[in-house]
């Protein structure tokens, strides 16, 4: 594991994570722009979080509909069918 990388279960990922929800739903005003600009100046763990949030967002953003949309309801399936058989075996 990378130690400069923040960690998924990280209370600061999950908060950088919801900011990142309220900046591209378009939930946010110029007082919301201030919070965000705010809560990162306040530690460097939570720049270090929205900079590995943004660079997510950024490389998600990157992938073209046609292939992300059916890749994603691909994995739905299986994880459906995994369950199924788990469930019957067990």
């Amino acid at each position: 594991m990378n130690p400069t990388r923040p960690r998924g279960d990280d209370p600061v990922v999950l908060q950088a994570a919801d900011w990142l929800v309220k900046l591209h739903a378009g939930e946010m005003d110029e007082a919301g722009h201030r919070a965000l600009h705010a809560w990162r100046a306040q530690a460097p763990e939570h720049e270090r979080a929205w900079q590995a949030a943004d660079e997510l967002a950024r490389t998600f953003g990157r992938v073209p509909t046609g292939l992300g949309v059916p890749t994603l309801e691909s994995a739905r399936r299986l994880r459906r069918r995994v369950l199924l058989r788990s469930t019957v075996l067990l």
